[in-house]
C-alpha cells in the first residue's frame, strides 16, 4: 500500500456505513475505515478557521464605547487577555513569520463548534452522504486528524493480500482432502 494523498480521496469508491460510525471505501486494492465524525469535525473546523477573520492592532490602541453591561463582562473575563496568550502569540510569529496566528483558546473554540456541529457516531447515513464527507477529506489543508487528534482515515487491508491468503487456504484445503490419512502419517 502506498502513502495516502489528499487527492486519494476523490477517488474513493464508497462501500457502505459501519456501526453507524465509519465510512468503509474501497482505493485501488485497498480497504479503509474513516471515521464519519471525526472527518466531519475535521471539514467544520477549517472551514471556521478560514471564515474568521482576526483584527488585531496591537499598536494602534482604540478606545472602546462600551456599555455597564459589556464592562462588566469584560471584567469578569479579563483573564481571556492575559500574558500568555501575547506571549504565544509573539512566539509563534516570530518562528513562523507571516503565518495566521489563532490563539489556543480561540482554536479550542472553533473545535468544540465543529464537534457539535458534525455528523455523529450513531448517525445513519445515505451512500450520497457518506461520499460528500469522503470528498470533502480531498480539499482539506490536513485531513488526517479531527482537532481533538482522532485519525479521520485507517487502512484494513489489502484486497490482494486477503485474496491471496484465501488462495492459499483453499489450495491447502484441497490437498488436504486428497491426501489420505495413511498418506499423513
Amino acid at each position: 500500500m502506498a502513502r495516502q494523498r489528499k487527492e486519494d480521496f476523490s477517488s474513493m469508491e464508497v462501500i457502505g456505513q459501519f456501526n453507524k460510525g465509519f465510512i468503509i471505501t474501497r482505493l485501488r486494492g485497498d480497504l479503509f475505515i474513516v471515521d464519519q465524525h471525526a472527518s466531519d469535525e475535521k471539514f467544520n473546523f477549517e472551514r471556521f478557521q478560514k471564515k474568521a477573520r482576526i483584527q488585531n492592532d496591537l499598536f494602534s490602541p482604540r478606545a472602546l464605547n462600551i456599555g455597564a453591561l459589556e464592562e462588566a463582562v469584560l471584567r469578569d473575563n479579563i483573564e481571556i487577555f492575559n500574558y500568555n496568550d501575547i506571549s504565544e502569540m509573539l512566539s509563534v510569529l516570530s518562528t513562523y513569520p507571516g503565518t495566521m496566528y489563532r490563539p489556543t483558546k480561540l482554536r479550542k473554540l472553533f473545535a468544540s463548534r465543529a464537534c457539535r456541529k458534525s455528523v455523529m457516531i450513531g448517525t445513519a447515513l445515505s451512500t450520497s452522504q457518506m461520499e460528500k464527507i469522503v470528498r470533502h477529506l480531498g480539499e482539506l489543508d490536513h485531513p488526517w486528524n479531527c482537532p481533538h487528534g482522532r485519525p479521520t482515515l485507517r487502512h484494513l487491508c489489502s484486497l490482494a493480500a486477503h485474496t491471496n491468503l484465501r488462495n492459499q487456504e483453499s489450495t491447502k484445503e484441497g490437498l488436504l482432502e486428497r491426501t489420505s490419512p495413511a498418506q499423513l502419517e
